[in-house]
This record gives C-alpha cells, sequence and structure tokens, in this order.
C-alpha cells in the first residue's frame, strides 16, 4: 500500500518479492525501492531499444520495397513495346526478378478457357511440378474468389489438409511428400478493366529460408505489386490497341492497289516503326496519266499519329489531283507546298518524278527529301540529285527545280522515305551510301530487289520510323505507229492496210490482227462519216505497251 500510489500512472510489468523472517526497516525498504526503480529503468530501456530495431527494420523493408517497385517499373515499362509481339511480355519479364528477392519460387497463371494456364515459373524444380497441379485448380477454389475480387490471397502454412481442401484428397496423398518443402503461398491478381487476367502466385520453401507470407505482414505490399504489374499491363495493351488502331488507319489511307501500266513493273512496301509508340505519316502513290507517262512520288509529314496518317491522306489526294493536271514534277511541288501551307499542319517532304516510257526520259524535283536512286540496267546507280529545295509549306512562293535523266528499258527508279536510310549515331550519308550497295543487283525482279533492300536495311532492326518504298521499272519499249489521212472514205482502206503491215511487223497473230483490223475500219469509218469537214484529218495512233495494244 505504500508504493502503489508511486506506480499507477505507469505500467506494471512485474513484482520484486523479497522475503525474510525479520521485518525490513524503512531504510532497507527504500534500498528495495531503489533497485526495483533501476530495473524497472533497464526494462524501459530495453523497451526502447526493441521498439527502434524494429522501427529501423520497417524502414529498411519500406526502403527495400521502394527500391523494388522502382527496379520494377524500370525493368518493365520497356517491356510495354513488346506486347504487340507477345500479349504477356510483362509478366514473363517480372519472374525473374522475384526470385530470392520476394519469394523462393513464382508461377505465371493466365485465365485461359475456363482455367488457369501456366505461362512463366522458375523455383526449385522438385516441387514445381506439383505445386502447378494445385495451382491450376485454384480457379474454383477459395482462394480463386479472393483473387477473382482483386484481393491477395494468402496460405500461410501448406499443410496436408490444405492441399486436401485445394485439389481433393486423392491428390494430396501423391502431392505432399513433394510439397512438403513448401511453407506458405501468396497468389497476388492481374487486373485488366476490372477483370482477373493472370494471378501470380509466390511460393516459400522450408528448406531454402524462414520467410513466411503472411496477410496481415506481406498483404498491403503485395497488394501494391499487384496494382503496378495490373497498370503495367493494362497500359501496354491499350498502347498497342492505340498504335495498331492508328496503323490500320495509315494503311486504308495508302493506295489499295497501284495501277498496271504496260511496259511498267511496280513493287510497293510499307513498314510501320518497331519502337516509336505512334505511326508515321510515310506515304506513296503512283498516277497514270492520259498521254501514257507516270507520275511516281513518295513523302512524309514531320510528326506521327493520327493526325500525321491524316494529313498524309490529304496529301496524296492533292498529289493526284495535281499529277492528273499533267504538272510537271517542279511545279507540282509549288502547287502542293501552297496547299500544305493553306492545310496547317506543319512541314512535309516529297519526291516526285515523272517517267514518259515512250520518249525514255525521267524527270524529277525534291522537296526536302533524300534522293531518290536510278538503277541501270547494266547494274550502275546513280543517286538523282541536283533538283532539290525545301521542305513543303516552309514558305509561300518557293520554286522547286527539275532534272532529268534519260531512261531505258531494264532501268529502275526507287523511291524511298528516309526511315529506310536513317539510323541513330549514324550519318545519312552512311545509310545512303549502304542503300546504294544493295540496289546493284538488276538481274532481280523489282519485287526481289525491294524485299532485298528491307532485309538489309530493316530486317533484324528495330528502326525507329516507318519506311514507304516504291519502285518503278521500265521494261521493253513502247512500239507506237501515227496515221493521219483526210476525212474522205478512201483513207478507211488505207487505216486498215497501214495497221495490218505494222501489226505483222510486231509479230502479232493473224487472228488477233483481223480482229483488231475490223475495229480500226469501223472506228475510222465512224470518224470519216462525222468529221464533218473532209479537209481535217483523221489521227490514229497505235501503241504496243508490252502484252497490250492501245488504238486511239
Amino acid at each position: 500500500s505504500d508504493w502503489s500510489s508511486d506506480v499507477c500512472s505507469s505500467d506494471l510489468v512485474g513484482t520484486l518479492g523479497v522475503l525474510r523472517a525479520a521485518p525490513f526497516d524503512g531504510e532497507e525498504r527504500w534500498f528495495l525501492f531503489a533497485v526495483a526503480g533501476q530495473a524497472s529503468q533497464v526494462i524501459e530501456r530495453l523497451d526502447a531499444l526493441e521498439r527502434e530495431r524494429k522501427v529501423r527494420l520497417q524502414i529498411e523493408a519500406s526502403r527495400a520495397q521502394l527500391e523494388f517497385l522502382t527496379e520494377m517499373t524500370n525493368r518493365l515499362v520497356p517491356k510495354m513495346r513488346e506486347v504487340s509481339q507477345d500479349e504477356w511480355a510483362i509478366l514473363r519479364a517480372f519472374v525473374p526478378m522475384v526470385v530470392p528477392r520476394l519469394a523462393d519460387a513464382c508461377v505465371v497463371r493466365i485465365v485461359e478457357d475456363h482455367r488457369l494456364a501456366v505461362v512463366a515459373e522458375t523455383g526449385p524444380p522438385e516441387f514445381l511440378g506439383p505445386l502447378r497441379s494445385i495451382l491450376s485448380n485454384l480457379r474454383h477454389r477459395q482462394e480463386w474468389e479472393i483473387v477473382g475480387a482483386g484481393g491477395v490471397a494468402v496460405v500461410d502454412d501448406l499443410t496436408r489438409d490444405v492441399i486436401a481442401a485445394l485439389a481433393g484428397e486423392r491428390f494430396a496423398d501423391g502431392a505432399w511428400p513433394s510439397l512438403r518443402s513448401v511453407r506458405s503461398l501468396a497468389h497476388v491478381p492481374v487486373l485488366v478493366e476490372g477483370e482477373a487476367i493472370a494471378v501470380v502466385s509466390l511460393v516459400t520453401g522450408r528448406a531454402l529460408s524462414d520467410r513466411t507470407f503472411s496477410e496481415e505482414a506481406d498483404g498491403p505490399f503485395l497488394s501494391v505489386v499487384g496494382d503496378r504489374l495490373s497498370m503495367l499491363t493494362e497500359n501496354a495493351r491499350l498502347l498497342d490497341r492505340g498504335r495498331r488502331i492508328a496503323e490500320i488507319f495509315q494503311r486504308t489511307l495508302l493506295p489499295d492497289t497501284i495501277p498496271a501500266v504496260p511496259g511498267i513493273e511496280v513493287a510497293t512496301r510499307y513498314v510501320p516503326s518497331k519502337i516509336e509508340d505512334e505511326v508515321g505519316g510515310d506515304w506513296y502513290e503512283m498516277v497514270e496519266l492520259p498521254d501514257g507517262r507516270v507520275v511516281a512520288a513518295v513523302g512524309d509529314i514531320v510528326g506521327s499519329g493520327i493526325e500525321a496518317a491524316a494529313a498524309m491522306g490529304e496529301f496524296r489526294t492533292c498529289l493526284r489531283t495535281l499529277a492528273l493536271e499533267g504538272l510537271a514534277p517542279g511545279r507540282l511541288l509549288e502547287r502542293l507546298s501552297e496547299f500544305a501551307l493553306g492545310l496547317g499542319r506543319g512541314y512535309a517532304t516529297a519526291f516526285v518524278c515523272a517517267i514518259d516510257p515512250l520518249g525514255g526520259e525521267l524527270r524529277f524535283s525534291s522537296a526536302g527529301h533524300p534522293p531518290a536512286f536510278l538503277v541501270r540496267a547494266n547494274g550502275d546507280v546513280e543517286a538523282l540529285e541536283g533538283a532539290s529545295s525545301v521542305p513543303l509549306a516552309v514558305e509561300s512562293g518557293i520554286a522547286y527545280p527539275e532534272a532529268s535523266r534519260p531512261m531505258t528499258p531494264g532501268d529502275t527508279v526507287f523511291l524511298f522515305t528516309d526511315g529506310l536510310v536513317e539510323r541513330r549515331g549514324e550519318s545519312l550519308d552512311r545509310g545512303l551510301d549502304a542503300l546504294c550497295g544493295m540496289l546493284a543487283h538488276p538481274h532481280l525482279s523489282v519485287d526481289g530487289l525491294v524485299n532485298r533492300v528491307l532485309d538489309g536495311a530493316v530486317g533484324g532492326l528495330d528502326q525507329r520510323d516507318d519506311v514507304a518504298i516504291l519502285a518503278v521499272r521500265l521494261l521493253a519499249g513502247i512500239q507506237r505507229l501515227d496515221l493521219r489521212f483526210p476525212a474522205e472514205a478512201a483513207s478507211v482502206a488505207r487505216f486498215r492496210d497501214d495497221v495490218r503491215s505494222w501489226l505483222t511487223e510486231q509479230g502479232i497473230a493473224e487472228r488477233e490482227a483481223d480482229e483488231l483490223v475490223l475495229a480500226v475500219s469501223e472506228a475510222t469509218s465512224n470518224a470519216v462519216e462525222h468529221a464533218g469537214r473532209p479537209e481535217l484529218p483523221v489521227a490514229l495512233t497505235a501503241e504496243l505497251r508490252g502484252d497490250e495494244l492501245v488504238l486511239s
């Protein structure tokens, strides 16, 4: 009763009892109080040290967890680009990070066809097999109900009874000898749009470590890990979906088909970027003109994504319209630049050439674009330079110069965008020189030549820009016949005779020649009959373009 009032304000952790036959005097009693007080101070100091140790351990654990989350983000974010090739790339890359830092084994399962299929695992092989059998059945168990709702399910002691509850008595009898080394399990869900699409199961082993998962100690951190895995997986899918939409949109704006022009062999390719998150504005176009010429062009819109793809579609439409007006390449680029300025979508580059198969001439002009290459039939390769100016939409009133080269049967003009030759850390000249070497194979078909270039320049590389290619080869020369006779009945027979002689010289079969001569006879008779003025001539033109004959 003498000391109860002194300790009532503190926690009582024990008593100091001293027994003897003789009573304690006052001095002895106060000595015993002093001994008890010293013991209290020691206990309080030890308690403070223990609390400090626990705090320090918590800080160290928190620091380790933060470091793991940071490393996890740094290592998995680059894997987001690989989801288009491997849907589970992020989860596969996560597994090696877990062992042995968080667990002694890890198994990743995906929800597939009403069951859980293993897509990645690591850990001691002696219990991974039986463990995998258990985990594949968890979807219909209590743990799956927790995981399916987005929670972390923890089995803190994997006993035989737990195995029997998870997979049945028969399985428990056979699996328990192999699984007795497993201490605990933690199942972490991966959610996309609120639905569990995968489960990451972390395992601790009795003989491997002293770790045991508990819901109270490990649940909050594992929940954060699951949230980050879910976020990365969902964002990767959204990124891939957006990229696919943009790529599909761009492909729909490129020509479905290239016109089949007699005497011309054409090959085209569009290769989207493998690295960047958005498609670019690369394009190609070819237009056949009524006079037999062909306009071929490639271009690149500055920027990327849906806006660049939309601008590309507008550029192509405008170029087709201007080409059909018969504009020369330089004048066409001048008008296209004015259009781009009015469009207000930023700069663009383009290379335009006009091929005259009959005259054997190639005219070209460039708006800030890499030069096209002219591949001669004998294997010589020439960069088409000397007719270049600034990109489109830089300034109003810019004149674009033109240049020309002779073009003979077997020659190929190779147009491309800069993604084919530009590499980070390398000069453009190096890429152009390499391309020049790859083109020196005129014995290949145009399609084969394009494939060779793509295999050499792009194959196996993660090119950071889109690539558009348009290659045009001039085949055997066009044979032409021009006739002009007065608009009188006697001229019809002259048309028939001259056309028949010319068809025979070209090796046209007699039966086909008869049908063609009959068509010529009917057409020239109508022209003579309806001319109205005999002094005006009737003109007939016949062009043999490869396997096609055109009569006008």
